[in-house]
This record gives structure tokens, sequence and C-alpha cells, in this order.
């Protein structure tokens, strides 16, 4: 169940849909939080979730909603990307989640994109997709942010 600021998103954005609002949904979408519109595109029909994703497309928020669905959404959401569209969908993810994307993907399509990115991004994510799914190295994410003991 959706909590009700979420469930006033899902109702403006339906009403957005219909009325062709284009400029006004990405606004919605641009100020929302991907968790809470990844938990409105499951809530929304068929049709529905095919114009939103059409929307989200546009949007540089598109990978960190992707990020929040689960595997089967996700692995029908990249159907409908290019392996370009996919590669630059990671450039912008934490690289856990990038790879957990990548590993979603048939092998063919998988190298395509892998051959799409830049060196850096390739080494990182080639690290990850070494390791099993469900181990330690299958799940972390090789960001770091550390400080000085003296802090």
């Amino acid at each position: 169940m959706l909590d009700k600021r979420v469930q006033l998103r899902l109702e403006a954005i339906r009403r957005l849909m219909r009325k062709g609002a284009t400029a006004n949904l990405r606004r919605i979408i641009d100020r929302a939080h991907s968790a809470d519109l990844a938990a409105i595109y499951s809530e929304l029909n068929d049709l529905e979730q095919g114009r939103f994703f059409q929307i989200l497309k546009q949007c540089s928020i598109l990978g960190d909603v992707i990020a929040q669905m689960g595997p089967p959404i996700q692995q029908e959401l990249l159907t409908e990307l290019s392996p370009e569209e996919i590669a630059g969908l990671t450039e912008d993810m934490d690289s856990d989640d990038a790879a957990d994307l990548l590993s979603l993907l048939p092998e063919d399509k998988r190298e395509t994109v892998l051959q799409l990115l830049n060196k850096e991004d390739l080494e990182e994510l080639g690290k990850l997709l070494d390791y099993p799914e469900d181990s330690a190295g299958g799940i972390m994410n090789t960001s770091l942010f550390a400080l000085p003991d003296t802090m």
C-alpha cells in the first residue's frame, strides 16, 4: 500500500498523462524520489506504464528508478532499451546497481553494453560481474567515502 504522499503523486501523474501534459509530468518526476517513482510505476496499468516509461526515458533519474524496481520489472524494461541507452544508464548508477542490471541481460546484449562503456566503468563493472550474485562481492559497491581519524 502506498503512503498518502505517493498516492497523491500517482493520481496527479495519471491525470496529467490523460491530459498529455508532459512538461508538468517531467516536473513531478524531477521532484520525486526514485523509490516513489518505482512504486508508482508498479501501480499503473500496462498502457499507463508504457506512457510513463517513455517520459522517464527522457529524464536523468531513469537509472535510479530502474534500480529501485524488482528484477522481473527491470528485465522487462531492459528489453525496451537499446544497448546505448543501457550503457548511458549504468554511467549514472551506483556500481553495484549497474552490475545487477547488467547481470539480467542476455550474454550477447551484456557484451555489447560493456563494449560501449568507458574504460574506467568497464573495469569497475567487470570486477563486480565476476562475483557470484549472492556473494558479498556480488552485492558490494566499489565507491568509498573516507575521513581521516582526526575528524
